[in-house]
């Protein structure tokens, strides 16, 4: 994705991974359209200034049918979210969700992560955002 860089800016991190629910009846939900191959993936990229987000929407796997960009200031971020998920005791997710006003700004399915590599990625977007709002 392109972005436009303010005055001053620049981009500190991207995550990227496939778009996570919470809530049971959209988790099954979510299951079954994968199965049909109906999936969303999630960008995010941190700037000195911003976070982006950028959710696109794909069918059979590969044929893309929304994109959707949301563009919010580090002050509007009001709480980051770390979640680690176990089911049958093997399978084990990494979420991270970053909500905006009490409402969930984006959730991300994180791969090839650990504990300590979860709690770095928290502990530094948390850092960025009052640094921000230090210097704001």
């Amino acid at each position: 994705m392109k972005i436009d860089l303010l005055a001053d800016e620049e981009v500190l991190r991207t995550i990227s991974g496939q778009s996570c629910q919470f809530n049971p009846i959209a988790r099954l939900i979510s299951k079954f359209t994968k199965l049909i191959g109906s999936y969303n993936k999630v960008a995010m990229t941190l700037t000195s200034k911003r976070c982006i987000v950028e959710r696109q929407q794909y069918f059979l796997w590969f044929i893309p049918v929304s994109r959707v960009v949301v563009i919010v200031s580090l002050d509007d971020i009001s709480s980051i979210e770390g979640i680690k998920l176990t089911s049958f005791i093997i399978f084990k997710s990494y979420n991270l969700i970053i909500n905006t006003g009490g409402s969930p700004l984006v959730g991300i399915n994180l791969k090839n992560m650990n504990n300590d590599k979860m709690d770095a990625e928290v502990n530094g977007i948390s850092i960025l955002k009052q640094v921000n709002t230090i210097e704001g």
